[in-house]
């Protein structure tokens, strides 16, 4: 049955143990940010509402382990077993007994992105009364987030797309002949590519046109099985083959090319790093204030002018005004955004024009205001690493897209509490 509240009780030796473990400051500050009864009644509304069958994690838990799971980047497995030594979490998570991984799963996965966006605005919303924050400046910057896939080629993907479907058959009891060796079948050839293929292009072409025939086999072979998922893997291998035969006649350029059967929504994000010019993921657009990440969206291409309007839009519904001053890279100029911003009322914009300058550009980049709130806006680089590095935005565990958009929203909103914890505690 769904349950909101649980009456936590210690037993002895809890209590005894209690008295001689020190709880941090930053816990004890969470705690009293946490027990905030609209945020735990946000999280209620995902939980399944049932009359019958087994007592749920309380609603209070579940935010709770939420935010534990993103601030120390645990696994499932791994915050189980947290929980059964670590009496520090066991009271902040207000629980007597640790439960198993595949119930903290569970029950984690019944949260959704909109839901961990309004906690995020009621918290936002406290800070703003205790006046940890104004919403007088607004910085916006964007950043790719790689889902758990492994590097995409066109025949390893083919190779993937038919394991999946080989063993769903397996599985189901239907014998199909041409699935009983496909490894011995693509051995040879995923071989070539990988040796031969790497210095000759007219053989990887051949070879792969090899790969995408058999592939194309596979996909007639399995036309009239009714299966809900063999249709949905056949279906993925027939958009696999079809780009695979487009890049052996040498075109490149293919339109929302699929980069993993696993992960469907992942696309090919180019950054032109050096290290990793291409990530295999999400565009993340973040928007901050002075302290706090104030807003996110997720999508599949970088369209950084598009989030600019509505990153004003969101900070207006936060604090009821437009922020005194903006800042962000060049990526984000448009004539219509700049005109956005000043019809806004914002006081200084410090938003770097596309292509060449003429005179009066020029005298507005070279002003004080400009170049202090670029040095500002590139606070927003450092804020993204630290989402990366500390709370898990650098590449995404969870599978599928509702799970992706719960990781960035859950990393998100542990950043925050963090840091209205360290503010309140000085």
């Amino acid at each position: 049955m769904k349950k909101i509240y649980t009456d936590r009780q210690l037993n002895f030796f809890e209590e005894q143990l209690l008295l001689q473990v020190r709880i941090s400051e930053d816990y004890k500050i969470l705690d009293t940010v946490l027990n905030d009864k609209s945020l735990v009644k946000e999280l209620a509304k995902d939980l399944p509402d049932a009359a019958v069958g087994r007592n749920r994690t309380s609603a209070e838990r579940i935010l709770r382990m939420l935010v534990l799971k993103h601030q120390k980047q645990l696994s499932y497995g791994d915050m189980a077993r947290q929980l059964n030594y670590d009496i520090e979490d066991r009271w902040f998570c207000r629980i007597d007994k640790a439960p198993c991984f595949k119930t903290i799963q569970n029950q984690l996965a019944l949260i959704s992105e909109q839901t961990i966006k309004n906690i995020n605005d009621r918290i936002l919303s406290q800070a703003r009364k205790q006046k940890l924050t104004n919403g007088k400046r607004m910085r916006v910057d964007s950043t790719a987030t790689e889902m758990n896939i492994h590097y995409p080629t066109d025949a390893g993907l083919i190779k993937d797309a038919m394991g999946v479907m080989g063993r769903l058959l397996k599985k189901s009891g239907i014998k199909n002949n041409f699935f009983k060796n496909i490894k011995a079948k693509l051995k040879k050839p995923l071989a070539l590519l990988r040796t031969i293929g790497r210095r000759n292009k007219e053989v990887a072409k051949e070879v792969l046109s090899e790969v995408a025939e058999i592939g194309r086999q596979a996909v007639d072979k399995t036309k009239h099985l009714k299966d809900k998922f063999i249709r949905h893997y056949r279906g993925l291998l027939d958009k696999v083959v079809r780009q695979a035969m487009q890049v052996s006649k040498g075109n490149l350029k293919i339109k929302n090319r699929i980069v993993s059967v696993f992960e469907p929504t992942a696309r090919a994000i180019r950054r032109g790093k050096a290290g990793k010019p291409t990530e295999f993921g999400k565009v993340v657009q973040i928007q901050e204030d002075e302290a706090f990440v104030t807003g996110w969206q997720i999508s599949g291409v970088m369209k950084d002018e598009a989030f600019l309007t509505e990153a004003l839009k969101k900070h207006r519904q936060l604090f009821q005004k437009a922020p005194d001053e903006t800042a962000t890279d060049r990526g984000y100029w448009s004539p219509e955004n700049f005109e956005l911003l000043k019809r806004s009322k914002v006081k200084h914009i410090s938003l770097p024009k596309k292509g060449k300058l003429n005179s009066q550009e020029k005298l507005r980049q070279r002003t004080y205001h400009f170049k202090k709130l670029q040095r500002w806006r590139a606070g927003g680089e450092a804020k993204i690493s630290w989402l990366k590095r500390k709370f898990g935005l650098r590449r995404c565990l969870n599978k599928g897209e509702d799970g992706f958009a719960r990781w960035v929203g859950a990393g998100i909103l542990a950043n925050n509490l963090i840091v209205m914890a360290r503010l309140l505690n000085g």
